[in-house]
């Protein structure tokens, strides 16, 4: 039960939490069951403090005079509602006083009492600089034992019978995995395997040649011996330069054999050397000295032994982060004469043998730690994984939440020591910043309880199963890559989030905070699960950044995740680093808050405003001193907290639910699939993300994104609707959508066969589902494959889903549809250069403004009335034909104004059921809400 008891939510504590979070918020935020009557006030005359929170970058002398001007003209010329403080240390100029000295905490105690004289809240931004979990580097400093961990792999392939030697980095061994590369079989060893003690640091590495471009050396062959006299690479340089090489420099092939220069080095591609080998050449110095490299891992890791015609002597070098020589010995070489070599490598020594004779013995430092295995006779690849400290030593170990107990009590616990009063009413929202997989090496995040965790949920060990992650194991791939990827993202989850959103909790607040890329295709390259993610904390928070429409067809996904846990909330920073060769100007911030208003986010945070703007490290400085933002920030702050007042209230509606296929992902990835791009790029076969771009910005039908989890917990069938169940948002879906789920959860699959039985619409696209993510049921959810889909099935497959396709599968389901949108003006779009993550600018063709996604919708429920967003964030005049289900009298809210107006309509039927039509149009850069109120016949 210990294990277990890390994923039971804590019901009592997290309700009593979220209630105290409900009325800290009550002053900023509009609680969902407020009348329509009561919003109509609210947005006619928007509260003074209910603008947005900008981001406040503290680079340079705070004083508290200072701090009480910025304060002041924020509040009244911007019209912003608050400031989240952020502190910098990396990063320079730097805040002082620095980070956590009481100097620090004397201003910031100012930013916090003026904050609450001005009516203003504060946001409390967790960490110094970005990513959160360093507490500025004290994390690592006094606790080194609870930084961030990752699963690491060694391997080798070996004939038996031996003991191989695996080096591995030092931490927990979590298997060790053996295939007989003849029969197949595959065995775990960890138990038989020892681990500990130092490892060869030639280990893996590949062997070759080291030679700067002053020094030429010539040989006649190059082999390497394993410790029994097995050949393991040979290459007689019998005519050109082969494939079998890596970065050969200017080295050629000619008669009398590979002349090797400029090469630093030059190293056989293939070739991974055990711990104990022998190299063997014919070679003649032909310019100042030749060199043997080995252990070669990197140009910046490797030995060399080096044999020196100018010097007299064998000087053996190391290169491993730093270079040091090792004593020479003195040998009378000549230009331009043959010598026979070896080297033998025995582990910890190298000896050198010239022409015979043992001239040399050197001794090499072991490094990291080792794995040793008895390998039985045959061929044998061997696997050793571990659980070690990730290289970069920063960052607290975001899934122990022991280690999250410590970091909370370097930051949070020491600001709620020092400002008690106004953690809970000054202070009523939290976040962190940019928490990721890709700290740590191939995104593999990883926590040395996890046997044990795993052990605990899924009744199997996952020994076996690690190889997974990086290949194909058969059958239980899919289900073993499922499972542990499931249990990993729920480690993240239950990680620094919950621990976080706890500590919050008992002081009436809400934890918000992102995961870095959280909109991007592939989640495995950063969030994990990018809607699991959220699951423990109060508010879900994305980053909209970069440049215009970046990441925008994901932004669905932190919105889902809201919806799906029933946060109300859905924040997004927002502005960061747009690039100043574009244009960051007023209507930049329209732009970009109408994208992500029409997708859910209902909580803007721009970044940001800095303390000294002639020293800004990050464009754009939003504030009234910028002279091309500044004269539009207190109306662009009336909008947001107009549009904000709605699209908080009530709860989200749609027709279409979205399977979110995380279960698949994770099936189809393993490392080295793709280039780490941070998941900018999706996984072969996977069709979601494209669907998002097309359900919201193409046929505009919008919809929610559902996690398996939530299918399992809070999904039911009722009647022809499928019911996400939460008591807040709670959803009542059509459709719903089964996205290349080639994998997916048996449960998951049988929900939607009993919904498609009682009359629902299931559609799926691009492949049918074929093996389940949990083990032993791939049968089960075949059979159910083919009973929806097959011959005589009820549901419907789209095996190429584009804009047409797509349209035409939601067209023909026979519903009038929750908001349909037709005749509406296309609009083009523009390709341009884009900027990258190394400020530059590239051709990159999935970054364009325009295009039909600029012009969106997005429909909340409130007591009394059914509230539409209508934004256009294009350069066009929109006009367009809407159609509404149910009989409505309608009116026009004009988030830019606050004036309110009816609007005519036109009652009528579609399907036999009754819908209201009206005809819109928008001018560039305007948004509307439509309010309808039912109304009898």
């Amino acid at each position: 039960m210990k294990n277990q008891s890390r994923f039971v939510p804590k019901a009592t504590a997290v309700l009593f939490g979220m209630l105290l979070a409900l009325v800290a918020f009550a002053d900023t935020a509009v609680a969902g069951d407020l009348s329509i009557d009561a919003l109509k006030q609210r947005f006619a005359s928007p509260p003074a403090n209910a603008g947005t929170t900008t981001l406040w970058w503290l680079n340079g002398k705070l004083t508290k005079k200072e701090i009480r001007e910025q304060m002041l003209n924020l509040r009244d010329r911007d019209g912003f509602g608050g400031v989240a403080p952020l502190t910098l240390f990396r990063m320079k100029p730097a805040t002082e006083p620095a980070y956590l000295t009481d100097e620090y905490f004397e201003m910031y105690g100012c930013i916090l009492d003026t904050a609450k004289e001005l009516g203003m809240t504060v946001v409390f931004y967790d960490d110094c600089d970005f990513p959160s979990g360093t507490a500025g580097k004290r994390m690592a400093e006094q606790y080194p034992d609870d930084l961030m961990k990752y699963l690491a792999r060694a391997t080798a392939t070996v004939e038996g019978p031996r003991e191989v030697e695996l080096p591995v980095a030092s931490g927990k061994l979590m298997s060790v995995v053996a295939r007989n590369l003849d029969t197949g079989e595959r065995r775990v060893v960890t138990a038989a395997a020892k681990s500990g003690g130092a490892a060869s640091p030639c280990i893996g590495g590949s062997a070759g040649f080291r030679q700067p471009p002053e020094e030429e050396g010539r040989y006649e062959f190059f082999r390497v011996l394993d410790e029994s006299g097995r050949l393991l690479f040979e290459d007689r340089f019998d005519g050109k330069l082969n494939s079998a090489w890596e970065t050969p420099g200017a080295s050629r092939v000619e008669k009398d054999g590979l002349h090797a220069t400029d090469c630093q080095p030059m190293w056989a591609r293939d070739l991974k050397l055990p711990a104990k080998f022998t190299i063997e050449t014919r070679l003649t110095i032909v310019r100042s000295a030749a060199a043997l490299a080995f252990g070669i891992k990197s140009a910046e890791d490797l030995m060399f032994w080096q044999f020196n015609a100018r010097l007299k002597a064998i000087r053996p070098h190391i290169k491993q982060g730093s270079h040091r020589t090792l004593e020479s010995v003195p040998f009378p070489f000549e230009s331009n004469r043959a010598y026979d070599v070896r080297l033998v490598v025995d582990g910890e020594t190298v000896a050198t043998w010239i022409d015979g004779k043992l001239v040399a013995t050197h001794k090499v430092t072991t490094t990291g730690s080792a794995v040793r295995w008895a390998v039985p006779a045959g061929r044998w690849e061997v696997q050793a994984f571990v659980c070690a400290t990730a290289p970069a030593k920063r960052f607290v170990d975001c899934l122990d939440p022991q280690a999250m107990a410590k970091f909370i009590g370097l930051t949070y616990d020491r600001f709620a020591q020092r400002f008690p009063a106004h953690f809970g009413s000054t202070i009523r929202m939290t976040f962190y910043d940019d928490l990721s997989t890709y700290h740590v090496p191939d995104c593999l995040m990883w926590s040395p309880e996890f046997n044990e965790e795993f052990q605990a949920r899924f009744g199997r060990s996952p020994e076996p199963l690690y190889p997974a992650l990086w290949e194909d194991i058969g059958p239980d791939t899919a289900a073993a890559r499922a499972s542990l990827y499931a249990l990993r993202n729920e480690l993240f989850a239950a990680g620094y989030p919950r621990a976080v959103q706890e500590w919050c909790d008992r002081r009436g607040m809400k934890c918000s905070g992102h995961p870095a890329a959280s909109y991007r295709a592939n989640p495995l390259q950063s969030p994990g699960d990018a809607i699991l993610f959220y699951k423990y904390q109060g508010a879900p928070l994305t980053d909209y950044i970069h440049y215009f429409d970046h990441g925008v067809d994901g932004f669905k996904i932190p919105a889902s995740a809201a919806y799906n846990f029933d946060r109300p909330e859905v924040v997004c920073e927002i502005y960061g680093n747009f690039h100043q060769k574009m244009p960051n100007d007023s209507n930049m911030l329209y732009r970009a808050g109408m994208e992500v208003y029409a997708r859910g986010i209902n909580y803007l945070l721009p970044h940001g405003t800095w303390w000294d703007p002639a020293k800004m490290r990050i464009v754009p400085e939003i504030s009234w001193r910028n002279p091309e933002i500044g004269p539009e920030l207190r109306h662009y702050n009336q909008w947001a907290a107009r549009c904000e007042s709605l699209l908080r209230a009530g709860r989200h509606a749609a027709d279409i639910g979205v399977l979110y296929p995380i279960d698949d992902l994770a099936a189809r990835y393993h490392v080295g699939l793709l280039p780490f791009t941070h998941g900018k790029d999706p996984i072969p076969g996977t069709d979601y993300y494209e669907l998002s771009r097309l359900l919201t910005g193409e046929i505009r039908r919008d919809f929610t994104f559902l996690h398996p989890e939530v299918v399992d917990a809070r999904c039911r069938v009722e009647g022809r609707e499928f019911v996400l169940d939460n008591p807040n948002n709670w959803e009542r879906y059509r459709v719903l959508i089964l996205p290349a789920c080639r994998t997916i959860r048996a449960s998951n699959l049988k929900k939607a066969y009993d919904f498609l039985a009682a009359g629902g619409k299931v559609i799926a696209t691009t492949c049918l589902p074929e093996q389940s993510a949990e083990f032993g049921h791939d049968e089960e959810v075949r059979h159910m494959a083919k009973e929806m889909f097959g011959p005589g099935g009820k549901g419907v497959f789209v095996p190429t889903p584009n804009e047409t396709t797509l349209q035409q599968a939601l067209d023909g389901l026979g519903f009038a549809w929750d908001v349909r949108i037709t005749q509406a003006t296309d609009i083009p779009r523009t390709y341009r250069k884009a900027h990258d993550y190394g400020g530059n600018l590239q051709n990159d063709p999935d970054a364009y403004e325009g295009g039909n996604r600029l012009f969106a919708y997005l429909h909340r429920s409130v007591p009394g009335a059914e509230v539409y967003f209508f934004p256009n964030a294009s350069g066009l005049t929109v006009s367009a034909d809407v159609e509404l289900r149910g009989q409505l009298k309608l009116e026009t809210w004009n988030p830019h104004s606050g004036v309110i107006q009816p609007l005519d309509s036109a009652l009528t039927q579609t399907h036999g059921q009754p819908v209201t039509k009206f005809k819109l149009s928008l001018p560039t850069l305007r948004s509307v809400f439509v309010v309808g109120k039912p109304q009898s016949k």
